[in-house]
């Protein structure tokens, strides 16, 4: 990479924060017997985790400059998060029987996302963000896709290519509109066959219902009291 090479980014799984983040999952697993159910610990998905390191105008300069480097880099980091998954799914699986991610499945049910996403082309993402996501997609049962912000829509197509990907989380972002003005994202996602999650105002509920019916459709809402 442009300051450093991609062996000096190595994961060390006996480092403090991995033990750490270990020890309070257990202890939340088993204080969780029979009571709640408990998610997943936040790990993004290796391209995000490199804008991270990087700075996302850092990645972006070694995509151009340095994309051998950034395709090793990401191959180890994918590597990394199988051996996390590996670690982290079993305890959950054996007292839980299903992943919370977004909401229950049954099985190995594996979130995906890539944020940096909107700061890439087509291109790019394909070529840097599509083998990541296909590996993840494919070593669960099924995925389900955080879709983040108008800048990341362009990937949408590409991104119901992985037949895993069982439905989309759509979040316009702040300052987005919501409810009905996305209904061009929902038949996209509709068409493909897969069921979409997305927050909608509790007074749009009946409507964004009766415009494009419930059938996958997974609505997110909220409201000032019980009668409203």
């Amino acid at each position: 990479l442009s300051r450093a090479s991609p062996q000096a980014y190595r994961f060390d799984p006996d480092n403090r924060w991995w033990r750490r983040v270990w020890q309070i999952q257990m202890a939340l697993l088993e204080d969780s017997r029979g009571k709640y159910f408990l998610g997943l610990p936040s790990i993004d998905p290796p391209l995000d985790v490199l804008s991270t390191m990087r700075s996302a105008s850092g990645l972006c300069t070694d995509i151009i400059d340095h994309p051998d480097d950034v395709h090793e880099m990401l191959a180890h980091l994918t590597e990394v998060r199988h051996w996390l998954n590996e670690q982290i799914y079993p305890p959950l699986l054996e007292v839980q029987g299903g992943i919370v991610a977004g909401g229950w499945g049954r099985g190995r049910v594996v979130p995906l996302q890539c944020d940096f996403s909107a700061m890439i082309s087509s291109k790019h993402f394909r070529e840097f963000a599509m083998p990541e996501l296909t590996t993840l997609a494919n070593w669960g049962d099924r995925s389900w896709y955080h879709l983040d912000g108008p800048g990341a829509l362009q990937h949408l197509p590409t991104i119901l290519e992985i037949e895993k990907v069982k439905f989309v989380e759509w979040r316009p972002g702040a300052g987005a509109p919501d409810g009905l003005y996305w209904q061009d994202v929902w038949q996209t996602i509709r068409a493909a066959g897969r069921g979409m999650q997305m927050s909608v105002p509790y007074d749009q509920v009946e409507e964004v219902i009766k415009a494009w019916g419930p059938k996958g459709l997974f609505v997110i809402t909220s409201a000032p009291g019980e009668e409203a």
